[in-house]
């Protein structure tokens, strides 16, 4: 079990469980970030630092401590990082530009997100009801599942979800899939 002084814990609790140990000026110290771009460069090698990780997110290490890029940005433009999510408008993780940074919810960031991996329909929010041979609209609305109606197409399912979205998660983009 690991203890930490009240301090550390504090921390911990503002940071979603991310110890921060970098200010925004060692942070500015260290790297330049150019806004349009939203990339980092290393103020003495020039070079973009860091990585990509499995998950897709670009992570970079300051002083043996690992960040997500996108957390770095709003540490670097507003000195302080949120106790909540910050979300990639468009769902690209590595699009790193400020404008299209949020600070979001859980909740919120979850609106935002793309399909899962084991869907079939090739639309979010959209399933194949086996007993009818016909396509099923679904939309999770605080944690409820909720039902949107059962139609001959995928499209016209998808079209049901996407009118649902826009009422219900206005931090989603509606996407085609």
């Amino acid at each position: 079990m690991v203890v930490y002084s009240r301090a550390v814990a504090q921390q911990l609790d503002r940071n979603k469980g991310i110890i921060v140990r970098i200010t925004q000026q060692e942070l500015k110290n260290y790297l330049s970030y150019d806004a349009e771009t939203g990339c980092f460069f290393n103020l003495k090698t020039g070079k973009n630092p860091g990585w990509i990780n499995d998950q897709g997110y670009h992570l970079i290490s300051i002083n043996n401590c690992t960040y997500r890029a996108h957390r770095l940005v709003w540490l670097y433009i507003y000195g302080f990082l949120p106790n909540t999510t910050i979300d990639h408008i468009n769902g690209n993780r590595l699009d790193n530009k400020l404008s299209n940074l949020r600070v979001a919810t859980h909740s919120e960031n979850l609106q935002n997100r793309g399909p899962q991996k084991n869907n079939t329909s090739g639309y979010k929010g959209v399933s194949f009801h086996a007993t009818s041979k016909k396509w099923v609209a679904w939309i999770c609305i605080k944690k409820i599942k909720k039902y949107l109606g059962i139609y001959k197409t995928p499209e016209l399912a998808y079209a049901a979800y996407c009118e649902a979205q826009s009422k219900f998660h206005p931090f989603a983009e509606v996407k085609n899939g």
